[in-house]
This record gives C-alpha cells, structure tokens and sequence, in this order.
C-alpha cells in the first residue's frame, strides 16, 4: 500500500444528500421577507452562502439566514447517503488523511457532522468561511489546503473526490489527477450526462465515493 493517501471529499452531494436543500433554502429566505425565483437553489448550490447570498440579496441578514438552513436541514434529515458510514469507517483503516472540503459554511457543515457523528473522521475539515475572508476563490482555496500538508511536511498522494465541473476545475488547476465525481444524486436520479456534458472525462465518474477504496487501493480486491 502506498505511504499515504491524501483525500480531499467534498460533502454535499458527495457524502450527503442535498434533496431537501432547496426547500430549506425557500423557507430561511420567507422568514426574512424575501421570494426567491425558480431557478435560483440550482444556481446557489455548490457555492459559497455568504458570499453568493450577497450578491443577490445585498440586505439579508446572512448570519440568520445560514442559521435557519441549518435548522431546517436537521428538521428535514438531509442525511448521509447510503454507505457512507461504513465506507468511513472502512476509510480508518487504511492509510488516509481525509479533509472534508466544502464552499458550504461552518456553520451549516460542523453542525450536521456532529449530528451525523463523523466529525472525527476528518483530519481537517475546511469550510468557506475559511479562505473567502482570505479573497480566494474555490480553486485558490484548494491550494490552500493542498499547502496546509505540504508546510507540515506530511508525505502522500492527493486525492479528490466531489461532484460538480466546478470541482474538476479546482483539482485540475491545482494538479490533482486523482480526481473523481458522483454522479447519483438520490435514488435514480443521476447527473452523469450533465457532468460528460460540462467536460469531466467519462472515466472519472462514479456512482457511490465507496468506490474510491477499490480505486484507491486495487490490491484490495486480490
């Protein structure tokens, strides 16, 4: 097996389910007065709370609003998907550093780790509140991450895994070539085509992140 494995893994979408996160995004806006278009959850998803709700909602109470998400979302049960857990657990195992890497907020993300009880899984857990404030964007923030192990001299091999061209951006601007992406939403509801569509090479999609150990370590599988 090699020395070690360096495992960036993104979280919504990747390791929990998002079904619910447009209905939850609907409900902290109404709280505070505001309506939202159709198609607005599509183009929030994925990206930073404070810094994307700004932009469009310049007088929103951002704090209350990424509070109120997070209320709804535990109300909701937006929970791990299937298998999670387990692989996990599997993960701890083997030699792997993970860090969780998310544009989602430390508010929202620290709160349903706890809930799930997996926050000590993670070597690191680097959340949007950690690089916007910096001015770095997802691609700048990922290189802050991948400088995080390197000043501390921790030897391996970067992996990553994630579910949006948004993140094959990321990795590929930051030379990881280990980098791959779910395609299954929930249920049969996928978003293969939309990501062949968007420019991620057909090879590097996955159904489940489980199938990262057999990837990650093929002498598994002898």
């Amino acid at each position: 097996m090699p020395k070690d494995i360096i495992l960036l893994v993104d979280f919504d979408g990747t390791l929990a389910c998002t079904l619910h996160l447009g209905e939850c995004v609907r409900l902290a806006f109404a709280e505070q007065g505001f309506e939202v278009e159709d198609n607005f959850v599509e183009k929030f998803h994925g990206n930073n709370f404070s810094a994307f709700v700004t932009e469009y909602y310049p007088n929103l109470d951002v704090d209350s609003f990424k509070k109120s998400v997070t209320l709804h979302e535990t109300q909701k049960n937006n929970g791990l998907y299937e298998g999670v857990l387990d692989m996990l657990l599997c993960w701890k195992n083997l030699p792997i550093r993970l860090c969780l890497f998310t544009a989602r907020d430390e508010c929202s993300v620290e709160s349903r780790l706890d809930n799930h009880g997996i926050r000590h899984f993670f070597d690191v857990v680097c959340t949007s509140d950690h690089y916007y404030p910096l001015g770095k964007s997802d691609v700048g923030s990922m290189e802050m991450m991948l400088g995080y192990y390197r000043e501390r001299n921790i030897d391996g091999t970067f992996w990553y895994v994630g579910d949006s061209y948004i993140d094959f951006l990321s990795a590929k601007n930051n030379g990881i070539g280990n980098t791959f992406f779910r395609a299954v939403v929930h249920g049969d509801v996928t978003r293969r085509d939309e990501l062949i569509n968007s420019g991620v090479p057909e090879e590097l999609i996955i159904n489940h992140p489980s199938e990262m150990t057999l990837i990650m370590f093929p002498e598994l599988q002898r």
